[in-house]
């Protein structure tokens, strides 16, 4: 009996847990991009901007839709600091096994600077890591 409920509450922890641990991973990866990618750049590279409500409320469908826009966009892949860190769309895919498998993301609209996009993402980060704690 006690092994049972050792084991539960292993299974427990490290489900709860792993999110969390996801998340402060894909900080790990946002933050060296926003401090080390020169200004210039974070400035003069645009990428699709994410729905309104699906940001403002850090929907899993964010993750996705972040992973679709930075794999999308071959003027990142070009970036050294981005190449560096690429981990940064593993961790993502990860995330989003997780979460959401399937995503759309519009293919024409508005853009936003790599930069707002970056610290949008962050936010997310962020706050979905409070609310999990």
């Amino acid at each position: 009996m006690k092994t049972v409920f050792v084991l539960l509450a292993i299974a427990v922890t490290y489900t709860c847990g792993a999110p969390v641990k996801q998340l402060k991973e894909l900080k790990e990866q946002v933050d060296p991009l926003l401090k080390k990618l020169p200004k210039e750049q974070q400035e003069s590279i645009f990428v699709m901007e994410i729905e309104k409500n699906v940001f403002n409320d850090c929907k899993p469908e964010f993750f996705c839709q972040v992973e679709r826009v930075l794999s999308g966009n071959k003027k990142l892949s070009e970036l050294s600091e981005f190449q560096k860190q690429q981990g940064l769309l593993r961790h993502l895919s990860a995330y989003n096994q997780n979460h959401v498998k399937n995503c759309t993301v519009q293919s024409t609209g508005d853009e936003i600077t790599l930069h707002l996009f970056l610290q949008r993402l962050n936010k997310c980060i962020q706050k979905k890591t409070s609310q999990a704690k």
